[in-house]
């Protein structure tokens, strides 16, 4: 007998960490299995694969024995575990023909189970990473987790779903992330790589068991003419994934100018959660989730915020925060400044209600946020104190705001153009924007056409079953004798 017993409490986060891996619809049959292993030196290892990402849970204790290799159904496996005690432990063993046989425990005796299976030879290949490995200290660590969470989510913008390691300058490294909308970056550490490397925003990599599983090590293998690999390991797993091949946009063209921020809030650490909770509690209109910002010339801070369908704000005073500089309203995400809050970037700083304001703390990580227009808000927001003016230079600051402030539609960003007119490239972007929702209108048809296809197929097999019981009880009547 050559059975792999394997320890319930280990192989629930095992298996817990494949499922953000594994998909139930993947096209090859080995893709819905794992690969359970024991080594020559009695190690025990479990894999997961989707052919895009390769990971591997090394168990805490070996166990003695000849070495062996089986895959076995996920979803088999799963369901099996998920019933057990983690003080239990789990049997597997090959059986007759490509079939697996699971021993486990019910009630204090022992039960079995026979599951399909597929030969060892058909797992894939996980490639081979050869780079030095590289120590991700708890700054660099959660720095690129911080900036993983930054990323896009757009298929369309597949080079920003991945945070970027610029390794460009060789006295200051920095991790980034973006999706076009804020920016997130950090340069407190040096990071000995030979180039930059964009590392994918996968699943796995946010999986919070994962932070948890000691320190992190990093292995990127760069072979000219064939994609990056990059490899993360921890105490007991070890991930392995593609790297996005391509140019990271110049991220450093889109900082603000330092000189330029004329208004600073200073928010106490440990007032953090309270901005938080009054940034949460604000009414919101649902699309752009904007939430006001206005400090008066008294330097008191208000943040007011409005439901849809109605004209009246809300508005909640902050005096936790120590605010400097000159009046000034601005409006934004309150998804984006709510995330800069939790990372604990305490001070946020403004230049003026068009540009970016620029969240940071003393430890070099910041996180730039671009405006939502006021007038896309509403066409009266709270007043804040004016100091008088004559009318020529009331007309000439409003042809001025009608000049510059000019935002797209959905409120991702402030652009400056000249007048009304519309660039080239707005145009552009305005018409695959109208075929994005042309498309998600017709994805939207297609799936109602075979949601009803579905019920149909569905009432067709009742109205057979109930012929067929129509059919069966004639029958019966036939041979019934008088």
């Amino acid at each position: 007998m050559n059975q792999i017993i394997l320890p319930v409490s280990e192989l629930k986060t095992a298996l817990s960490g494949f499922s953000k891996i594994i998909s139930k619809r993947a096209a090859l049959p080995v893709l819905q299995h794992v690969r359970i292993e024991r080594l020559l030196d009695g190690a025990l290892t479990i894999s997961g694969t989707d052919l895009d990402a390769f990971a591997s849970y090394r168990f805490e204790q070996g166990k003695e024995g000849n070495a062996e290799s089986m895959l076995v159904p996920f979803i088999s496996l799963h369901s099996i575990v998920k019933g057990c005690a983690a003080k239990e432990n789990i049997g597997l063993e090959k059986s007759s023909g490509d079939s697996v046989l699971i021993r486990y425990q019910i009630g204090g005796q022992e039960a079995e189970q026979q599951v399909a299976s597929l030969p060892v030879e058909e797992w894939p290949t996980a490639p081979k990473i050869n780079g030095e490995r590289v120590l991700l200290n708890g700054a660099l660590r959660s720095a690129l987790l911080e900036a993983l969470r930054c990323t896009s989510t757009d298929e369309t913008r597949y080079i920003l779903r991945g945070a970027y390691i610029d390794v460009s300058e060789k006295q200051s490294h920095y991790v980034v992330g973006t999706d076009g909308r804020h920016l997130y970056s950090s340069n407190s550490f040096h990071v000995p790589i030979d180039s930059s490397v964009i590392i994918p925003d996968h699943r796995f990599i946010g999986w919070k068991e994962l932070a948890r599983d000691g320190d992190w090590a990093l292995r990127i293998e760069l072979d000219k003419g064939q994609p990056a690999f990059v490899e993360i390991g921890s105490y007991r797993w070890t991930f392995v994934c593609k790297a996005i091949e391509g140019n990271f946009p110049n991220w450093r063209q889109v900082l603000p100018d330092p000189s330029g921020f004329k208004t600073s809030i200073k928010v106490p650490a440990r007032a953090l959660d309270e901005l938080v909770e009054v940034v949460t509690k604000l009414p919101s209109d649902g699309i752009n989730h904007p939430i006001g910002i206005k400090l008066s010339r008294e330097g008191k801070l208000v943040l007011f915020g409005r439901a849809s369908g109605t004209d009246r704000f809300t508005e909640a005073g902050f005096s936790a925060g120590e605010a400097k500089g000159g009046p000034v309203t601005i409006c934004l995400n309150r998804n984006y400044l709510i995330k800069a809050l939790r990372f604990g970037l305490t001070e946020i700083q403004i230049a003026d209600e068009l540009s970016p304001i620029r969240c940071s703390d003393e430890s070099g990580r910041h996180m730039i946020i671009m405006p939502i227009r006021l007038d896309g808000v509403t066409s009266n927001p709270p007043t804040q104190p004016s100091s008088p003016v004559s009318k020529d230079a009331q007309s000439s600051a409003t042809n001025k705001n009608e000049m510059q402030q000019t935002n797209r539609s959905n409120g991702e960003a402030v652009t400056l153009n000249r007048g009304n007119k519309k660039s080239s490239l707005e145009t552009v972007v305005e018409q695959i924007d109208a075929l994005k929702s042309s498309i998600k209108a017709s994805a939207a048809a297609l799936h109602e056409v075979i949601t009803s296809l579905k019920q149909a197929q569905r009432e067709q097999r009742g109205t057979e079953k109930e012929i067929q019981s129509v059919r069966s009880t004639l029958q019966n009547l036939q041979r019934v004798k008088i």
